[in-house]
């Protein structure tokens, strides 16, 4: 049987957010375990208002999956990485990595159906523009 993985992506997005709270409880886990992974993390983030970077990632979540299926560089795509890029935020290619091992724990956590399928599903929809950031980092 062939594998949809945008679907399957797709289907456990869903199961994320639609489950009461927004997906507020996942989110808040993300940073937890984003800002634990690293002290540098944990520095950038040392004075950052949690509450709108959830929205930030929520956002950078959709822009993964349309840039996933498009492969365009939209005006907020590329703004996007100039603000992580080494003229603002100076974000290090190697933190991309922790971003996304953060992410599927998180996931792990929050959908009741997470496997192996879903795991490679998640990769391979935001690889696209973890590869893009990465590019664009110093």
């Amino acid at each position: 049987m062939m594998k949809n993985f945008d679907q399957i992506f797709n289907d456990s997005y869903e199961r994320i957010i639609y489950r009461g709270d927004q997906g507020d409880a996942f989110f808040s886990l993300f940073y937890e375990l984003f800002i634990a992974s690293s002290p540098a993390v944990a520095e950038m983030f040392r004075e950052i208002d949690l509450s709108k970077q959830k929205l930030m990632l929520q956002r950078s979540l959709y822009l993964a999956m349309d840039f996933a299926s498009t492969r365009i560089e939209t005006e907020a795509i590329k703004k996007y990485a100039d603000v992580h890029g080494p003229s603002q935020l100076d974000v290090p290619a190697n933190m991309y990595v922790l971003w996304l091992e953060a992410l599927i724990k998180a996931v792990k956590s929050h959908d009741p159906r997470f496997n192996a399928d879903i795991e490679l599903a998640w990769k391979l929809v935001l690889s696209p523009l973890i590869l893009y950031m990465s590019a664009h980092s110093s």
